[in-house]
C-alpha cells in the first residue's frame, strides 16, 4: 500500500492521518506502507492538566505535549519512506 500525493514532478508529498492508514492496510492485509520522506515517524500532542492550590484557591494550568511514536511499532506493519513515483516503483515492480 502507499499513501501520499503525487507531485507534477513525480515526487511523493505530504499527507494527514498516516496511522490510520497504516492500520487500515494491515486489516486489510498489506504487509508493506509507503509513506512520504519524514513521515514514518508521527508526533501526536497529549494535554496535561496541573492543579495547586493556595489557600482557598485553586489554580490549573495546561499544557500541551509533544509524543512521538514510530508508526511501524505503533501499526505492525512494516513501514518505508518513499520520495518519488520512481522510488515507490522499486517495491511494487521487484
Amino acid at each position: 500500500m502507499i499513501t501520499g500525493t503525487i507531485n507534477h514532478d513525480g515526487t511523493i508529498g505530504p499527507v494527514g492521518g498516516i496511522v490510520e492508514k497504516a492500520k487500515a492496510s494491515k486489516d486489510v492485509g498489506a504487509e508493506l506502507f509507503l509513506v512520504p520522506l519524514a513521515q514514518s515517524r508521527e508526533v501526536v500532542y497529549k494535554m496535561e492538566q496541573h492543579c495547586e492550590s493556595y489557600g482557598h484557591t485553586k489554580i490549573c494550568t495546561t499544557e500541551t505535549l509533544p509524543v512521538k511514536f514510530d508508526v511501524e511499532e505503533e501499526t505492525g506493519i512494516s513501514v518505508r519512506e518513499v520520495g518519488s513515483i520512481t522510488d515507490a516503483k522499486k517495491y511494487f515492480f521487484e
